[in-house]
């Protein structure tokens, strides 16, 4: 089995697209992902029997620069999961975020180890309030960032 994981059909970036990183803002420098995952391809091919557990498979790409995931629609689940394995894991590089990504999930998906956001949708950047809606949190980051997250000032 290849390390590959199979081609996402779409194009995810357009002359609207604008990457914006943990801050909000456009990103200056990023690296273009160099593999780009496809939670339906990558847990169905696990279900079908065709691959080994999920953190073996995500392994192979721990020494990627860059890794784009997908999101198939506004309410998928399984691209968090995958940030989230990816860091456990020790997976260091840039994660980004493609497709259907919307603003007001940025902060959880900050959370989860995403790194860089595709967005068409707000090209001047995203308001701090939405990025940091919460001065607490109970569950560990992927960041390693514990109970607190942010002090209201």
């Amino acid at each position: 089995m290849s390390a590959q994981p199979k081609p996402v059909s779409g194009p995810f970036d357009s002359s609207l697209t604008k990457v914006l990183d943990v801050t909000g803002m456009q990103a200056d420098t990023f690296t273009y992902p160099e593999d780009i995952l496809d939670p339906e391809v990558f847990y169905g091919s696990i279900v079908s029997g065709v691959g080994a557990n999920p953190a073996d498979r995500l392994r192979l790409f721990r020494e990627r620069r860059s890794i784009g995931i997908h999101f198939s629609r506004f309410t998928e689940g399984r691209p968090y999961s995958l940030a989230s394995r990816l860091r456990e894991l020790g997976y260091l590089g840039e994660i980004h975020a493609l497709g259907e990504v919307h603003e007001e999930l940025v902060h959880h998906m900050i959370r989860v180890g995403f790194t860089h956001f595709h967005l068409d949708r707000n090209p001047v950047g995203i308001h701090p309030s939405i990025l940091r809606p919460f001065s607490f949190a109970y569950q560990q980051t992927a960041r390693g960032v514990g109970d607190v997250i942010h002090r209201a000032n």
